[in-house]
């Protein structure tokens, strides 16, 4: 699995997506499936949210989401002429 994408040195992402580009060349992978980088955003986003829905994850408290509370103003604007 390709975690960790940002992380990632310039020279490895190339490695990888070369190695997908060679699965294609092989009929191996579709051009239709989503590239290296679409598979390992999309392993970035699912790790994420686990950590930040899992109580229980060792990281989960570094990531909490904060409640925002936003309160609503009505202002009672009349034009006088």
């Amino acid at each position: 699995m390709l975690l960790q994408w940002g992380f990632a040195t310039t020279s490895n992402k190339q490695r990888i997506q070369a190695f997908v580009g060679r699965g294609v060349r092989l009929c191996l992978y579709s051009n239709c499936n989503p590239t290296a980088t679409q598979l390992a955003e999309e392993a970035d986003k699912s790790l994420f949210k686990r950590i930040t829905y899992n109580e229980d994850h060792i990281c989960s408290s570094s990531f909490q989401m904060s409640t925002v509370t936003a309160t609503v103003f009505e202002l009672d604007v009349t034009t006088s002429s």
